[in-house]
C-alpha cells in the first residue's frame, strides 16, 4: 500500500487534502511544525483526531532553520525572503524526516488554496475584477519558482500540491 505524507496545520487547506487522501484508504502520515516563534500543535492534533490518522510533532530549531537558508536558496534560485520562508519551512521538515531515515518519501500540500479560493482578497467592483486578480497572483507564483523540486528531491521527497491541479484550477 501507498504510503502518503502531509504537513497538517490543522486549517482548511492542508485539513481538506488530509480528509480527501484518507478517503482513498491509503497510509496517511501527517507531520505539524513547531519552532521557537510558534507552533499549530493543538489545531493539527485536532484534524488529525477527526480524521483518525497518526500524527508526529516535529521541532524546528533556530539553528537548524537558519542553517538551511543558502540551500533554499540554492535550490529554489530566489531571495525574496517571503518565498524563501515558504520554502524554508517545507524543506526543513523534509531534511529532519530524511536525516531521520533516508528513505524516499512522497508528500502532499495544501500549498495554493488561498489564491484560488479567494484568501488574498482585493477590493472590486466586479466580479471579473477578482477573478483577474487570482489569475495574475496565480501566474506570479507559477513563475516564482516556488514549486522548484530540487529541494525536496535532494531529500527523497517527491512533492505533490493538489490545488495546483490544472482540473483545480479550472475548476476553481
Amino acid at each position: 500500500q501507498k504510503e502518503f505524507n502531509i504537513a497538517l496545520s490543522g486549517g482548511i487547506d492542508s485539513g481538506t487534502i488530509a480528509w480527501f487522501i484518507q478517503q482513498e484508504s491509503v497510509n496517511l502520515k501527517a507531520y505539524t511544525l513547531g519552532t521557537e516563534w510558534g507552533d499549530e500543535f493543538s489545531e493539527a492534533r485536532e484534524t488529525a483526531e477527526y480524521l483518525d490518522i497518526p500524527l508526529e510533532y516535529i521541532h524546528l530549531s533556530r539553528e537548524e532553520i537558519l542553517s538551511a537558508v543558502p540551500e533554499v536558496i540554492r535550490y529554489f534560485f530566489f531571495v525574496h525572503p517571503e518565498a524563501i520562508e515558504i520554502a524554508l519551512v517545507a524543506f526543513c521538515l523534509y531534511d529532519k524526516l530524511w536525516q531521520a531515515d533516508p528513505r524516499p518519501r512522497t508528500f502532499l500540500t495544501g500549498y495554493g488554496s488561498d489564491l484560488m479560493n479567494a484568501g488574498v482578497f482585493c477590493p472590486f467592483d466586479h466580479p471579473d475584477e477578482l477573478h483577474q486578480e487570482i489569475l495574475k497572483r496565480m501566474r506570479k507564483t507559477q513563475l516564482s519558482n516556488e514549486f522548484n523540486c530540487l529541494g525536496p528531491l535532494s531529500r527523497q521527497v517527491k512533492v505533490h500540491h493538489p490545488f495546483w491541479d490544472s482540473r483545480v484550477i479550472k475548476t476553481a
